[in-house]
């Protein structure tokens, strides 16, 4: 049973990129015990401040709205790292990687799971894709924590500069998105030894499902141990309802207004709808305020996204619904193809195909690229501007 309210520096921690950004002041708060504060847009990723006892505040992605700022308590994630032991083998002789900022959670947590345990850590967040990789390969590092989108650069770069394979590689922690089944197929050929673990979880949440070898298509897992799920307004299998949470991974409060995250009852409430099938794996349909109406059919918007992004010939895409006064709502798709001269029709019939009329983008329009934010979430905000005009 865990009883440390501080975060652990093991003597045994190695720290392979002292210059990176954050990474001082990181280490300054784990030996004197200050708090630490995860930033995207400050002028270092991690801030150190002083209170009567360790927190640590990390923001929310803002894809959808304003961060937030998430505060927890030390014991919140520790838990998770001494799970890591049991489910992976996760030890001191481990080399983690970190793909993306300290200010980003993903990353802050693998930094101190690997400070944690007594690991090396290398964190490659000011190098090129190109660069990240040529470390990985020389370095010998055996674990990533990264977001689909991180991994899918990773791949993209190791490509084009044609990268033989890296045997040394054992584990990649895929989190902050669904991660396809094409880039899974690179990712494996680029690190054949390594094992895929993606897990969905929420910035309040921490881990909620973990999902290892074969699973149904669609979806996201099990729950991870020690959490227990249940869909609120769901009777039976196969309904859908939101996600509740109870587990010891769950944060305290929103800063900015002091509100607890924890019902009475011990679950948070995750905003998002899905359902378990009779096998206990869980399915995400969206979040519920992305949800609206086309033609009186509830649509999930994260639906569309995936099936357009399964495409080969996709690279990126995001959508955005716009009110309509005739239908309700018409989907806007906003498409970075992956190939020259992309015809739309191909789009509208995959998805007509996949999920019916409802579902079809009223308009597709294709960018070079896509606005994202710190996190390496699509910027939905500002594609909600630019679908108004």
């Amino acid at each position: 049973m865990i009883t440390r309210e501080t975060f652990i520096l093991h003597p045994s921690a190695i720290i392979a990129d002292p210059n990176a950004p954050g990474i001082l002041t990181l280490i300054e708060c784990l030996r004197d015990g200050f708090s630490v504060q995860g930033a995207y847009n400050a002028k270092s990723p991690i801030q150190k401040f002083q209170h009567e006892v360790q927190w640590l505040d990390c923001q929310t992605s803002g894809s959808t709205g304003r961060p937030k700022t998430i505060r927890r308590t030390p014991r919140s994630w520790q838990s998770s790292f001494d799970q890591a032991k049991d489910l992976f083998g996760a030890c001191s002789n481990d080399h983690y990687a970190v793909l993306g900022s300290l200010g980003h959670s993903l990353s802050l947590f693998a930094a101190l799971e690997a400070l944690h345990l007594g690991a090396t850590l290398s964190v490659l967040s000011a190098k090129s894709p190109k660069e990240q990789f040529r470390a990985i390969s020389s370095r010998s590092i055996s674990v990533i924590y990264a977001t689909p989108t991180q991994l899918k650069q990773l791949e993209l770069a190791a490509s084009a500069a044609g990268a033989g394979v890296v045997p040394t590689l054992t584990r990649i922690l895929v989190g902050g998105g669904k991660f396809l089944a094409s880039d899974r197929d690179r990712l494996s050929a680029l690190f054949p030894k390594a094992e895929i673990i993606e897990f969905y979880g929420t910035s309040e949440t921490s881990f909620v499902t973990i999902a290892r070898g074969a699973i149904p298509q669609g979806s996201v897992g099990i729950p991870y141990p020690e959490v227990e799920v249940k869909i609120e307004g769901a009777k039976t299998h196969g309904d859908c309802g939101e996600l509740c949470v109870r587990s010891p991974y769950l944060a305290d409060m929103y800063v900015e207004t002091s509100k607890k995250l924890v019902r009475p009852d011990g679950f948070v409430a995750t905003g998002e709808i899905g359902h378990f099938d009779a096998d206990g794996y869980l399915f995400i349909k969206g979040r519920a305020d992305r949800m609206v109406t086309v033609s009186d059919v509830n649509v999930f918007p994260e639906a569309i996204e995936e099936a357009v992004a399964a495409l080969d010939c996709v690279e990126a895409c995001a959508v955005i619904p716009v009110a309509d006064a005739a239908r309700g709502n018409r989907i806007i798709c906003f498409v970075k193809p992956a190939v020259p001269n992309l015809d739309p029709s191909l789009i509208r019939q995959h998805c007509r195909s996949l999920l019916g009329d409802r579902h079809v983008p009223k308009e597709i329009r294709f960018m070079s690229d896509l606005p994202t934010l710190p996190s390496g979430k699509l910027d939905l905000i500002s594609l909600e501007a630019m679908a108004s005009n």
